[in-house]
Formats: C-alpha cells, structure tokens, sequence
C-alpha cells in the first residue's frame, strides 16, 4: 500500500535502475521524480530474483498527476 507520493526534490545524477537496501530508482531523466514510499516491504524482482521495494523513485512526465492517482 502506498504511504506517500511526493515530488522528489533531489537530482539524481545517474539514469537507469538502481537499487539498494529497499529503495529504487527507475530514471530516463534527472528532473520530474517522484517518491513513492510503501507501507510494507513489497516483493519485487531483478532478474529474476526476489528483492525488497520500500521506496521507489521513478521519473515521469507528469509527478503531480501520478501522485494524485496514487494516493487516492
């Protein structure tokens, strides 16, 4: 269950997917991010393989209009 949906304030340098201890981040562009954070330990999975997601960071056109729909 989605906790939170905020725009993320920071600039990612990189862009890909990047992962570590539980927080993701899935990027094309290093503006107009947002953090969803999670409730509970979500399973998720890279290559294959079964990893936790508390928070995720995803770059997307519109942040706002996501985070609305999210947290309804």
């Amino acid at each position: 269950m989605v906790i939170s949906a905020t725009r993320y304030e920071g600039h990612p340098l990189s862009r890909g997917v990047h992962g570590l201890a539980g927080s993701w981040l899935v990027n094309g562009a290093g503006d107009r991010v947002l953090q969803v954070d999670l409730r509970a330990a979500g399973e998720a999975r890279v290559l294959g393989l079964p990893v936790s997601l508390q928070t995720l960071l995803v770059s997307v056109d519109d942040p706002e209009a996501l985070a609305s729909s999210l947290i309804r």
